[in-house]
């Protein structure tokens, strides 16, 4: 639908007309921009602004590339023209604080309209400075920030983001949402940090080993509480120089969850232990707040939180037709443990040069593992195609949030950013804000819900993201990726009427007893509803004696990867039913 002009100066109408001048430029075209979802969004705004808006999170998910972010900003430029009338205030909450100065921009803020609320001296210095806070008419802050300043204490009392005195009537959190921070500690990350604070801080090694012998005493689904007073000492601590990153995030794992309950799971021996759990959650009354996430419609996360402690309300969504991009889907092993044998790392490297340089004057995007000392996927891939200029490069974890790769129209995915059954749990935990002992997750599903998130944000860091209204940009996306969670459904439900494709990049074959070994577990989960084989069925089936020759073939990337095509994992003692 056109959006027509109104005649009025009300900010609800001038924020919709000027919303609808800018996505017009950008689009260069007249057609259906201003769509429900917007307006609905514009909306909230509106009321939000006013103070007319019920204790609730209230859930905006547009697709990405239709407009949630110039739309706020959009509004608070139409606000700021209006002479900042009707009176309030407004709090942004972004995920990191390099967000904050292209945000400012957009909004066409001078510096008497702002100040910013962050971990970083420069990025505070900003509009009117530290100083000037609580008279600034928009805060800009970081997530971590808004967590860290409202632990323990009410949104009310936390008087740094405060305007004039009072609370922001405008709470607006861009991208995703949660109540609460997941947390995983295990026992190996708590031995690493006892042993190098040994000799230096004899108080938190004795927390922490304390901590660490209930761990080990404990049976899995227990829920232990970390000591309240090992978050003062974990927090000295920080600053030590002879601790690693690793470590140091295992400070401020131990600083999040002091007082609170975790649960404890078990896999294998000692080392095998992982406490799960969550920060304290944000303070009730930090509601209204208004969540702006275009991974929002597909998450588990706010299912998670529709059935923990927060109303959630869904805004309208606004979703695209992918009908232009193309899926080409090879399942395989692609996790960091798969890739880490030579041979198979090869073939797949070969596999993804053959794509690449088949399309040698076009622009390709790479996502994938970030570089570490047992993978560099960056390095490997250039030293294979014809063109390295052709291609970029971006991680997982970085895999949301940027335009910059707008105008690619290939892109090559390999793996899928899973984070285990403990983070998971950890991070179903946080969504719902409920303390470990009264959450009854993980829920079935939730990680597919995961998997379908982080695919559609991946996807849309390329050029499907420029399409015009609710069309999404023309683009190809060849992904590697695990059959575990179905990823063909969750690639449908995150692009819906996209094209998705099987994509055999890897021609293996299996020979001998391997072979044997495979088609009699395809046959028998073909056959059955079980969800597990044993392996000791399977290695008498195929008169294999020997434990550590049946071992060799079940470790084989072949192997697993034949195994992965049919929705089958290897479990300690089973063969298991992944789907």
């Amino acid at each position: 639908m056109k959006y027509e002009k109104i005649p009025t100066e009300s900010l609800l109408d001038k924020a919709k007309n000027d919303l609808h001048e800018t996505l017009l430029t950008y689009s260069g075209s007249d057609v259906e921009l201003l769509n429900t979802g917007l307006v609905n969004l514009i909306d909230h705004l509106d009321k939000g602004l006013r103070g007319e808006l019920n204790p609730r999170y209230y859930l905006s998910s547009i697709d990405p590339g239709i407009g949630k972010t110039e739309c706020y900003c959009s509004f608070i430029k139409s606000w700021k023209k209006m002479g900042f009338n009707p009176e309030g205030s407004i709090l942004i909450a972004v995920h990191t604080k390099e967000e904050i100065r292209s945000i400012i921009r957009r909004c066409g803020l001078d510096s008497e309209d702002f100040a910013c609320l962050t971990g970083e001296d420069a990025t505070n210095e900003l509009g009117r400075g530290e100083a000037g806070i609580n008279s600034a008419r928009v805060l800009f802050t970081t997530h971590a920030m808004l967590h860290s300043r409202t632990a323990g204490k009410l949104f009310s009392s936390a008087k740094e983001f405060h305007y004039l005195g009072a609370p922001r009537t405008l709470r607006i959190w861009d991208e995703a949402f949660l109540l609460a921070q997941p947390v995983t500690l295990s026992m190996h990350d708590l031995t690493r940090l006892s042993h190098s604070i040994r000799s230096t801080d004899p108080h938190l090694l004795t927390s922490i080993d304390a901590l660490a012998t209930r761990m080990v005493d404990g049976a899995a689904d227990d829920c232990i509480v970390v000591p309240r007073e090992i978050a003062s000492l974990a927090s000295a601590a920080k600053g030590a120089k002879q601790l690693s990153d690793t470590e140091k995030r295992t400070l401020r794992y131990l600083t999040l969850v002091a007082g609170t309950a975790m649960v404890l799971r078990s896999v294998g021996g000692v080392l095998g232990r992982v406490l799960v759990g969550a920060s304290a959650p944000l303070p009730a009354d930090v509601a209204p707040v208004i969540i702006l996430d275009a991974s929002g419609r597909v998450r588990g996360t706010y299912k998670a939180q529709e059935a923990g402690t927060a109303k959630l309300v869904r805004l309208t969504p606004s979703v695209r037709d992918y009908g232009n991009v193309r899926v080409h889907v090879c399942k395989t092993t692609a996790g960091k443990t798969g890739l880490a044998g030579d041979a198979y790392r090869e073939q797949l490297y070969r596999a993804s040069a053959k794509i690449i340089d088949s399309k040698p004057h076009e622009e390709w995007l790479v996502i994938s593992y970030k570089s570490d000392n047992t993978l560099d996927i960056e390095s490997d891939i250039k030293s294979f195609v014809a063109k390295p200029s052709s291609i970029r490069f971006l991680n997982w974890g970085r895999h949301h949030g940027t335009n910059e790769f707008r105008d690619c129209k290939n892109i090559l995915i390999i793996g899928s950013h899973l984070y285990g059954p403990d983070g998971y749990h950890a991070l179903e935990l946080a969504a719902s804000g409920l303390p470990a002992d009264k959450f009854h997750g993980p829920s079935k599903g939730f990680a597919a819900d995961e998997l379908c998130h982080n695919l559609l944000q991946a996807v849309m860091r390329g050029n499907a993201r420029s399409g015009i209204s609710s069309i999404a940009g023309e683009c190809d996306v060849y992904v590697f990726v695990s059959n575990k969670y179905n990823p063909v459904s969750c690639i449908k439900a995150a692009l819906p009427n996209c094209n998705v494709r099987d994509w055999n990049a890897l021609n293996r074959s299996l020979r001998g007893s391997a072979k044997k070994a495979f088609d009699y577990i395809a046959s028998y989960f073909s056959s059955t509803t079980a969800k597990s084989l044993t392996k000791a069925n399977v290695s008498s089936h195929i008169g294999i004696k020997s434990a550590s020759s049946f071992a060799r073939i079940i470790r084989s990337a072949v192997f697993k990867d034949k195994l992965n095509k049919i929705g089958v994992g290897i479990a300690r003692t089973t063969f298991t039913r992944m789907i």
